[in-house]
């Protein structure tokens, strides 16, 4: 998103929070399983896409993260190595992501990179787009 590389310095405290709604993300969507506070992480024109599913936005973000969070399948999320790059009240992130179905034994599910845009609204960021690229 972001051609030029940012000096981050001084730029701790974003960079903190960006990694924390990346974590928070997969908190929800593995343990606690609540489809409202995913939602809540994105901003109100936020959109998640990958896996074949088409674009989600709005109540069709939400009714997939229901579908996610209620399916037999319990999965763990592990992100890695975000790259993160802040303009003003704009980012970008790109992480490596592998997904894990949880139970004896865990099965790799898939792997591929987390493709990020955020927003900060109000003195919080959120996700602005959120896309799943699989090899």
């Amino acid at each position: 998103m972001f051609e030029q590389q940012h000096d981050l310095h001084g730029h701790a405290d974003e960079l903190e929070a960006i990694r924390l709604l990346l974590a928070r993300y997969c908190f929800l969507i593995d343990r606690d399983r609540d489809p409202e506070a995913i939602v809540r992480l994105f901003a109100p024109d936020g959109s998640w896409e990958g896996l074949g599913q088409g674009r989600k936005q709005g109540a069709a973000l939400r009714e997939f993260m229901e579908q996610v969070t209620s399916a037999d399948v319990r999965m763990q999320h592990i992100v890695s190595g975000p790259e993160i790059r802040i303009n003003g009240d704009m980012a970008c992130a790109r992480s490596s992501l592998l997904v894990v179905k949880v139970g004896p034994p865990p099965e790799l599910l898939f792997t591929g990179i987390f493709d990020d845009t955020f927003r900060r609204i109000d003195g919080q960021w959120l996700f602005k787009s959120r896309s799943v690229v699989t090899p």
